[in-house]
């Protein structure tokens, strides 16, 4: 009997596995970043597109990122998502954003089933089992933690009123009676 330990990651380009380059949303104005190789916790705005590779110790027959998290509130609100909305398009739109959200991420595998990568933004905080399987149906899984921040509120702090403004409101108290 030989005992084969499952499929596992091992370094690309000589560099830790998983590799991962993050690219805010626009809005943000910050500029896209390569996160540190063979990171297990990754903190990134909400929206931001995730590029991931990896290379494996052995081939690959199928490999899928899924979200390991507490799914429980898409899970329970899916069925009912088109409810409430008097907009058919609407109805199907909101039903097609919830299966999205409990989908998982296909992974692309290379020609030669040791290099993996996949392109994506992250759904939902919390942690991302990536699954790979061997040819001969052995899987692997290796954990990984997004972190998705939320992009602050601006804070707004008025030091004085424009000139326009003072004008205006100079012009308003001469136009009233005493």
């Amino acid at each position: 009997m030989t005992v084969v330990p499952p499929p596992r990651l091992v370094p690309l380009d000589g560099r830790a596995s998983p590799q991962f380059h993050a690219t805010p949303p626009a809005y943000t104005n910050l500029p896209a970043i390569q996160l540190p190789d063979g990171a297990a916790v990754i903190e990134v705005p909400v929206g931001t597109m995730l590029r991931f590779r990896a290379a494996t110790d052995v081939k690959l027959s199928a490999a899928t990122l899924a979200f390991a998290g507490d799914r429980t509130t898409v899970a329970n609100a899916a069925p009912v998502a088109f409810l409430g909305h008097t907009n058919p398009f609407a109805a199907v739109g909101t039903q097609a954003l919830a299966n999205v959200l409990a989908s998982d991420v296909p992974v692309n595998i290379s020609g030669d089933g040791t290099r993996i990568s996949a392109d994506f933004v992250p759904p939902l905080s919390g942690s991302y089992a990536l699954k790979l399987t061997d040819d001969t149906g052995l899987t692997g899984t290796r954990l990984v933690e997004i972190r998705l921040t939320v992009d602050p509120v601006p804070v707004v702090t008025l030091v004085r009123p424009a000139g326009r403004l003072r004008s205006a409101d100079a012009h308003a108290q001469r136009e009233r009676p005493d």
